[in-house]
Parts: C-alpha cells; sequence; structure tokens
C-alpha cells in the first residue's frame, strides 16, 4: 500500500522586521538594559561616547543614552551621565528609575538607585539611599522592588532585597526578607502584593530556597 501525505506550507513572514539593521548611533561598548518611552528608547550599559552612522559625529554619553526609536538618531536634548555600569532601567509615571554599580548620576550623589524626570532630565529628589550596587528593578502596585548587592535601603537592613514607594522612595517595612547573596532578578505582579527573586542564592529567611 502506498500512503500519502500532505504538507501544508507555513506562510513567510514579510514586512515584520527589516533585512539589515536601522543606520542608527553606536555606542563604544556594552548595552544591558533598554526601555521604550514614546518614540524613544532609552539605554543603559557601560560606555562612554555615543558615534553618528557615517562616523562624523560623537556624543559623550556615559552610561545612559537615548535614542529615535524610529531613526536610531541619538537625543541630544539627554545627557544624563553616570560615574559607572547601568544595569537596569524601569518607567513610571514619567520618571525613568535607573539602577546599577554608580555612585553618581548627572553630577548628583545617589548610589545604585535613581530617577530622572524624563520631562527635564534632571535627577529627581527621590532616593532610597541604598549602600551598594542594584541589580534588577521592577515596578508595580505603586512599588519598587529592587535586588542586588547591597544590605541598607533607607538606612534600614535589607539584605539584597527590598522594597520602596514609587511616589517617596520610603522602604516598605511590611517587606523584609533576608537574602543570603545577591538577587540578580526581580518580578511584581501588578497590584504589588507578591513579589518573585531569583539568583544565586541558597537561602531565603534562613529557609533553603
Amino acid at each position: 500500500s502506498t500512503t500519502s501525505t500532505t504538507t501544508t506550507p507555513v506562510p513567510a513572514l514579510t514586512g515584520v522586521f527589516p533585512d539589515t539593521p536601522i543606520a542608527s548611533w553606536r555606542l563604544d561598548g556594552q548595552g544591558y538594559a533598554n526601555v521604550i518611552v514614546g518614540d524613544t528608547v532609552y539605554v543603559g550599559g557601560s560606555f562612554g561616547t555615543a558615534t553618528s552612522p557615517d562616523g562624523s559625529r560623537t556624543a559623550t554619553r556615559r552610561n545612559l543614552a537615548a535614542f529615535d526609536l524610529a531613526t536610531g538618531e541619538l537625543r541630544s536634548d539627554f545627557a544624563v551621565d553616570t560615574d559607572g555600569l547601568v544595569r537596569d532601567l524601569a518607567v513610571e509615571d514619567g520618571r525613568l528609575y535607573v539602577a546599577g554599580d554608580f555612585s553618581t548620576i548627572g553630577g548628583v550623589s545617589r548610589p545604585g538607585l535613581a530617577a530622572v524626570d524624563l520631562a527635564t532630565s534632571n535627577v529627581a529628589a527621590w532616593n532610597p539611599r541604598v549602600n551598594a550596587s542594584v541589580y534588577k528593578i521592577a515596578i508595580g502596585g505603586g512599588k519598587l522592588v529592587l535586588g542586588g548587592n547591597f544590605n541598607y535601603v533607607g538606612g534600614v537592613f535589607h539584605n539584597h532585597v527590598a522594597a520602596v514607594a514609587v511616589a517617596t522612595a520610603a522602604v516598605d517595612p511590611a517587606f523584609d526578607t533576608d537574602v543570603d547573596t545577591g538577587v540578580t532578578a526581580v518580578a511584581i505582579n501588578a497590584d504589588g502584593s507578591r513579589i518573585y527573586i531569583g539568583g544565586g542564592y541558597a537561602t531565603v529567611d534562613g529557609q533553603p530556597a
């Protein structure tokens, strides 16, 4: 006997992505995080300059930069440098939240975590006062959860993970979890009632996890 098999062809995807990247400005280092706000993409990482596609123009951009989403053109009105690596970015209510290994941002002392007003490009007064590097951040339910290599936030002992108010940067006293080593991933649900963490740790609140 003979068996006949009919294969339905898979339609080709066309017009989804261009065959070649947009000829955008390029950075002289690595990007670790990006976030889109309207027609702008913000990039954080480890770099010092941005260069136009033809190499004719350069601009200083230390670890944080912004580009036109459609054309790849560098945003000249956003120049907020940090003195160390930017690891993660988040956006809420017109503010760009910046996390990383830096001590200053825009010339203002904000170790590890800061907020930038996107309307003015000024560093906001918002200051959670973290004592070491912040690796990841996430926002939900009016809270910003942060994970990293720190031990204190707002002068209060919080070992590698904490939550602060998005509006005021005040530490959330209801979330007091002790992790034995650096937290490298965080997430929070929409209403802020549950926080998820990940990393190379072995215990959480003294229990194997």
